[in-house]
């Protein structure tokens, strides 16, 4: 209806400034501008069902970021409440009052509630409101896994307001930022029904994956500018945490983790492998008894030729970095973290669970780590044991990797894989000594030709060997 209104003010102008036009002409331009200017009031200002919400923290510079986002809310005659709160105490605790100043709202005036955080500006008529049907709407950025909460809608239903108060009860357990805790709350529950938030409603510049050419609502992530300025945070939260905690929710309180590369094997390490946290790297094979029969965690470098071709009942870690800051400092190979993007993609469109990481994770500085470590581009198995490490496993099973030693490089076939001259095999054996010789609260279980590979250096004799 937008559109409509649009195209004939556009014609209608054309009309009138044109000589020569018919007298009934003119006058069913004005009238179709009349009917339909009618009907956007019937849409919008007709409808007393939602209200835009916002909230700033006083004496801060939210409190002029926040009059760009009136002066637009203004602008197209949208109700909005903004609500400035006194400081927290930290800066994740002020965003965990944005359930609370929902709620607040909700109940005043028992409408729909639109959030917009309060670095954004509207820019267009936000009509996706007014014809969704669902009890809550936010963006979904996949390449993330994560729930965007810039912008979103709430319906004022029990469904929603369900949702709001575990948001609510979850601030008051931790520290993290409501986008975070947000993010908890909805993988837990059933029954809500969400349609996705187009990305033109919370469009970022310097975002790749929210770029539109006609954004609705833009956000200028003031956070990342005044957080820091507004001294009341002892530590800036500086990533986000998503592979940590979604690998957390599957390891069901296991202190035991396997990390299965594809090299051969020697060892019957079944009974330990299946009682314990079962990560297999890319393009694994089941049906070997030695090697166990289970896995919780596929870790992939998503290359195209070792990715499932099909939807899984596993979920998928990308392990290697899509982030060209990142890849391309160590390796001449140009663009392949875009391809592992794209495979990730594909995988998700499947149905499979996927989880890939940028700059902005947690987890990318364990890569850069290894990294400045080997001194060269790691390959999926090293990452695979530096994620057990990570997670804090008090037991580290590993078995297939002869850091391409032997003459046979999968267990599963015969042909001779050698590794990409990016990687340093020796580099990454060498790594690997050293955490089992320093990782006194760390057990290492090694398969024989592991263990047979690492003694080629003597210091590997531990007691922490099986």
């Amino acid at each position: 209806w937008m559109g409509e209104y649009e195209t004939a003010q556009k014609h209608a102008l054309i009309v009138k400034e044109k000589s020569g036009v018919a007298d009934h002409i003119r006058k069913q331009n004005e009238e179709n501008l009349k009917f339909i200017n009618q009907k956007l009031e019937g849409k919008i200002t007709g409808r007393n069902d939602i209200v835009y919400v916002s909230m700033f923290t006083a004496d801060t510079p939210y409190e002029e970021e926040v009059k760009v986002l009136k002066a637009s809310l203004d602008k197209f005659g949208l109700p909005y409440e903004i609500v400035g709160l006194r400081h927290q105490g930290s800066w994740e605790k002020n965003t965990q009052m944005k359930p609370q100043v929902l709620k607040s709202v909700m109940d005043k005036y028992k409408k729909d509630v639109i959030w917009i955080d309060a670095d954004a500006e509207i820019l267009a008529m936000p009509e996706f409101f007014y014809t969704v049907d669902c009890d809550i709407s936010f963006h979904y950025l996949k390449q993330w896994n994560e729930k965007m909460t810039g912008t979103m809608f709430f319906k004022n239903n029990t469904v929603s307001r369900e949702v709001i108060n575990r948001w609510t009860v979850l601030n008051s357990e931790n520290n993290n930022p409501d986008a975070i805790n947000f993010q908890a709350v909805m993988e837990g529950l059933q029954g809500v029904k969400i349609v996705d938030l187009p990305k033109e409603y919370i469009h970022i510049a310097d975002n790749k994956y929210l770029q539109c050419d006609k954004p609705v609502i833009i956000h200028n992530q003031a956070s990342r500018r005044f957080k820091d300025k507004m001294n009341i945070i002892s530590k800036p939260l500086e990533y986000d945490r998503i592979i940590r905690r979604e690998v957390q929710k599957i390891i069901s309180g296991k202190t035991s983790c396997s990390v299965i590369g594809n090299g051969p094997f020697k060892t019957d390490l079944s009974k330990e492998i299946d009682d314990s946290f079962v990560m297999r790297c890319n393009n694994f094979k089941l049906g070997f008894p030695e090697i166990g029969s289970r896995i919780d965690l596929n870790i992939s470098s998503l290359y195209h030729e070792i990715i499932p071709d099909h939807k899984v009942d596993y979920p998928i870690l990308g392990i290697l970095p899509i982030s060209e800051t990142m890849y391309q400092k160590y390796t001449d190979a140009k663009k392949m973290h875009e391809f592992w993007l794209d495979n990730g993609e594909k995988l998700i469109k499947m149905g499979n669970v996927v989880w890939m990481y940028g700059d902005n994770e947690e987890f990318s500085e364990v890569f850069r780590y290894v990294s400045e470590e080997i001194k060269a581009f790691p390959t999926v198995g090293i990452m695979a044991i530096a994620l057990a490490r990570w997670m804090g496993f008090k037991e580290i099973i590993i078995s297939g990797f002869t850091f391409f030693q032997s003459e046979q490089s999968h267990y599963f076939q015969k042909k001779n894989v050698r590794p990409s001259s990016h990687h340093n095999p020796i580099a990454e054996r060498d790594l690997l000594i050293r955490w089992i010789t320093e990782d006194i609260d760390i057990k290492y279980i090694l398969d024989k030709l592991v263990e047979d590979n690492l003694l080629i250096n003597a210091s590997i004799q531990s007691n922490t060997i099986k």
